[in-house]
């Protein structure tokens, strides 16, 4: 995979090739509370216009009232609001509402300012009086307020209030709901209709359902519902689309939570006299008589509703799509302890978006897409993150990428998932869940893309040693037991993978497939515990494994895991210990390469730590890189899909003195030596990495001192692209050639070479520099030569030698330039079928003729080119050209591999048109008789008079003749014909007249 750019210059484009920081889950309003400590989450509201707002906790803030625009990717306070919220309300304008125990705030700005509505309704912030929830309707001309309270002292009650806001002076009016605690109270979603107005109520014994219409007293029209043993400490309503209040057989849902799971989530239908409550019992299937439910959203109609509700003494939530008959739980509840409020997003029942908060450890803001199966948690997440365990990449699909983490306060390990690259990260797994211990690796399936996400996951579960496995890149997990820990392991295909374990005396591999262990034993590989395992990049066909160990030893297996035996020599080891890493070369399937680096310190005697083996011609381990620094420790190899060799470099990064950070190969296979460069830019001193993962040319390591991960974009593992000369181009002008290429992402310098050499063994002077720009104008060169390029840049690092390309100069210039001879420039009455000749260029093996009736050549009358050129200077025109018409032509020498310059344009102008033969037209078209022609002769005197001669020509012909053209010579004959037969004609008449005078 290639980055290419087209600036001209590298200084807009060097951001690249560089060490960041990725962006991973952090705390703080900056970060826009992704994490949030301590925060337990309520009151969870969602305003028409999409934005969110809840009441959170966070121990980093004192403020208490967040909003989130972008769906709770993230949360930001607003309004400045401390107070503690007990309820959130958006009025039907938009406007946002909030009470605290004694007073209702009200924001028409999405909460950027609130102003407070009349104070302490029905003396609510004294003696125990406390507000427990308030909604908003439209009035006629201004919102309604409705406010519930409770009185905490016993056989004290509170009372449900209204507050028209369109009132001159509002103030808040008693509607009489008698002797009761006010648990909850909400306008009909018909009010505006009906003015139905309902409150969920006790009077310290039992829970009540009240219902009042318009201005009526509560429960005249219609009965209580009435649900004994109940005293509710929480409670909440969700409506149907259909519900109507004024109509028998209307149904709402009610969720009640009594603070001991004495409560549940009941239908309140509309009987012909009274309200008529029946519990659903929707955890009978799991064994729970009673329930406490905070919380319940219902989308649909009555008959076919589809609900959520969410457990308030855990964080169960339960799901029905049949109207409450029969309930199941999410396979993957959102994290926390206690009180899940749910609330359905728009269009629940077609895209399954649903969100939950939570309060206790580990709550969060949770979502579901998939209708309440799966929740995974978007922000306010009460974690913290004091260890990346382990990291995990699509090695050739996009940006997603998997992180393992550990929270050192809760003891808890969670799992996050990115599909930007760690823009946005979601929280997919934890080991909170009781059948979970601890999750310690992670690792996706090489076949990863976007039908085939499959992940796992290695830790305990229950006690023993575990593996999860994903198909749907982490939503759901199914889970084996395995007899030993995972130590090493190496992920093969969607249903494959090997396990590298020790048993107390010996290594021991395993293969896992679909579950399945084999051999059941595992194989045998050495005596010491597995460090690594790698597959072939081939292993479909060949079924190569390698292991490395603790002590030195590479192991190989060609036969799919079911034996190993020692690979080489042991590497190097530094009091007994050495680590070993183990990778295959990309081409392993026809080099056979294979990698390995021993983990063990480098000292100033023995700096060899990654080396190469063959298999099938090496005896031994061969070092490749003998400059590694005093300390350095090689705890991870990758290779790219470009062929190039990383190497981490565990030790503390210190750029001054070079060490720390990332070695890099881009030639680790060359048998001529090895180039390895250190890679620490912009790696903050002290930083520590350990791992690696790749992704086409993307490269991740976690920075285990500074907590966080770090991310490479290797945009030099690829060759330059060259662009002009194109190759094998012939006719480079010698004074004025230049070179250009495709710059590099990231590159900020590069070096050219040209030589009339191939090799480039001994680069002329001039011929070779650096420059930061992505063209290069060259020094003057030798006509009618072959000259070789390429290209690579330097800086940062190297990047591979571009294609070498050819181009060959101008034949010949200066005095040798190619001259016309004939027609001479301005040459008139050139014949139609000239000769053209030129002088002869050196070099040149054919020449090309071009001959236009115009100068710039755009309507060509010959063209002798390509294989018509011509092989000599001198070429007899054989076609006719136009009488009387200027011509322009020119001529270049060509090779096989250049050509000249063109000539100079010459012009000629060819001979006039011949004139045409005179001819009379007869302008009498009448026949007549044409008259006699009479000659008449003059004879020199006699002694006697002679009697007048005359002869008679006969007249032409009366026919009409046709018109014929012609020929200049035919007229020249004719008149010569004539002349002869006059001159016979006298001597005729004169010999007559002599024979008369006998």
């Amino acid at each position: 995979m290639q980055f290419w750019v087209t600036p001209s210059t590298t200084a807009a484009i060097a951001d690249e090739v560089r060490w960041s920081r990725v962006n991973t889950p952090t705390e703080g309003e900056l970060n826009g509370w992704i994490l949030a400590s301590g925060a337990d989450i309520k009151h969870l509201t969602l305003a028409a216009n999409g934005t969110l707002y809840c009441y959170a906790t966070p121990s980093g803030t004192s403020y208490r009232l967040f909003k989130s625009v972008d769906d709770g990717n993230t949360w930001s306070q607003t309004g400045m609001v401390q107070d503690v919220i007990v309820d959130i309300a958006i009025g039907p304008d938009n406007s946002l509402y909030y009470a605290t125990g004694a007073t209702i705030y009200k924001s028409i700005d999405a909460g950027n300012t609130f102003v407070p509505l009349p104070a302490n309704p029905g003396g609510a912030g004294s003696d125990n009086v406390e507000i427990t929830s308030i909604d908003i309707a439209a009035g006629d001309s201004g919102n309604l307020v409705a406010v519930a309270t409770r009185d905490t002292d016993s056989a004290e009650f509170g009372g449900i209030y209204l507050l028209d806001e369109s009132d001159p002076l509002p103030g808040w009016t008693n509607t009489g709901a008698g002797d009761k605690d006010i648990v909850c109270t909400v306008f009909s979603p018909r009010f505006s209709e009906n003015g139905q107005l309902l409150a969920v109520v006790t009077d310290e014994s039992d829970s009540y359902v009240i219902t009042r219409f318009n201005d009526g007293e509560w429960s005249s029209s219609i009965s209580a519902a009435t649900i004994p043993g109940i005293v509710p400490t929480l409670a909440a309503v969700a409506f149907p689309d259909d519900y109507v209040g004024s109509i028998e057989g209307a149904t709402l849902f009610l969720a009640i939570a009594t603070g001991g799971d004495g409560g549940d989530l009941y239908t309140v239908t509309r009987g012909n006299e009274a309200l008529v409550a029946s519990d659903l019992d929707i955890g009978s299937d799991y064994g729970l008589i009673s329930i406490d439910v905070s919380s319940v959203a219902v989308t649909g109609n009555t008959g076919n509703a589809r609900l959520l509700a969410g457990a308030a003494g855990s964080t169960r939530v339960y799901i029905s799509v049949d109207s409450g008959q029969n309930w199941i739980t999410s396979a993957k509840a959102p994290t926390g302890q206690s009180e899940v409020h749910v609330l359905t997003a728009p269009n629940f029942a077609i895209n399954g978006k649903a969100y939950a908060v939570t309060s206790g450890k580990e709550s969060a803001f949770s979502r579901t897409v998939d209708s309440g199966k799966t929740w995974n948690q978007i922000s306010m997440i009460d974690t913290t993150i004091n260890a990346i365990v382990d990291l995990a990449v699509p090695p050739n699909y996009g940006s997603t990428l998997f992180m393992l983490t550990f929270d050192a306060q809760h003891l808890v390990h969670s799992l996050w998932r990115s599909v930007t690259g760690g823009f946005y990260s979601e929280r997919v797994l934890t080991s909170t869940p009781s059948e979970i211990n601890e999750l310690n690796l992670v690792k996706v399936s090489p076949l990863y893309d976007a039908g085939n996400q499959v992940l796992f996951l290695a830790g305990s579960g229950n006690g023993s040693p575990a593996i999860w496995k994903s198909v749907d890149n982490g939503q759901n997990f199914t889970a084996t037991s395995i007899p030993l820990q995972v130590d090493a392991w190496a992920i093969a295909s969607n249903d494959a993978l090997f396990i590298g374990s020790f048993d107390g005396s010996q290594g021991r591999v395993f293969r896992f497939t679909n579950g399945t262990l084999s051999p059941t034993e595992g194989a045998a590989v050495g005596s010491q515990p597995i460090s690594s395992i790698a597959v072939s990049p081939v292993y479909n066909s060949d079924q190569t494994v390698l292991a490395g160990n603790m002590t030195g030893q590479v192991y190989y297996s060609s036969d799919n895991g079911a034996s190993f035996q020692p690979l080489g020599n042991q590497l190097p080891l530094v009091s007994g210990i050495g680590e070993v890493s183990v990778t295959f070369d990309i081409s392993f399937g026809s080099n056979r390469t294979v990698y390995a680096a021993s983990a063990a310190e480098v000292s100033p005697d023995n700096r060899e730590r990654i080396h190469r083996f063959i298999i099938g011609s090496s005896d031994s381990w061969q070092s490749i890189d003998g400059g590694l620094p005093d300390g350095a420790i090689i705890d991870q190899l990758a290779v790219s899909q470009a062929g190039t060799l990383y190497a981490i470099n565990s030790q503390p990064v210190d750029t001054y003195s070079g060490k720390g950070g990332m070695e890099r190969c881009l030639t680790p296979t060359f048998t001529l030596g090895q180039t390895f460069e250190m890679v620490t830019r912009d790696l903050t001193d002290g930083a520590v990495l350990n791992g690696l993962q790749v992704s086409y040319c993307q490269l991740w390591s976690i920075d285990s001192q500074n907590t966080c991960l770090v991310s490479y974009v290797d945009t030099l593992s690829v060759p330059v692209t060259l662009e002009s000369p194109t190759n094998d181009e012939g006719g480079v002008e010698t004074d004025d050639a230049a070179l250009s290429w495709v710059p590099l992402m990231g590159a900020t310098e590069y070096l050219w070479q040209i030589d009339d050499d191939f090799s480039f063994s001994t680069v002329p002077k001039g011929l070779e520099g650096r420059t930061g720009a992505t063209s290069v104008r060259l020094p003057e060169l030798k006509p009618n030569t072959t000259y070789y390029w390429h290209i690579r840049a330097t800086r940062p690092v190297l990047s591979h030698w571009s294609v070498i390309r050819s181009f060959t100069t101008i034949l010949a210039g200066g005095d040798n330039a190619l001259k016309l001879l004939s027609p001479e420039v301005g040459a008139i009455n050139v014949p139609l079928r000239p000769v053209f000749q030129w002088r002869a260029v050196t070099g040149a093996e054919h020449y090309e003729l071009l001959v236009s009736s115009n100068g710039d050549f755009t309507e060509l009358f010959i063209e002798k080119t390509d294989a018509d050129a011509l092989p000599a200077t001198t070429w007899q025109c054989d076609v006719d050209l136009e009488y009387e018409t200027t011509y322009y032509w020119k001529v270049r020498g060509i090779s096989e591999k250049s050509h000249s310059r063109w000539s100079a344009v010459g012009a000629f102008t060819t001979e006039p048109l011949p004139p045409e033969p005179e001819t009379e037209e007869d302008t009498n078209p009448e026949t007549t008789e044409p008259e006699a022609l009479l000659l008449s002769f003059e004879i020199e005197p006699t002694s006697e008079p002679d009697d007048e001669i005359q002869i008679m020509v006969p007249p032409p012909s009366s026919k009409p003749s046709a018109e014929i053209t012609i020929p200049r010579w035919a007229t020249y004959v004719f008149v010569a014909v004539l002349s002869v037969m006059a001159l016979l004609l006298l001597i005729v008449i004169a010999m007559v007249v002599w024979i008369r005078r006998l």
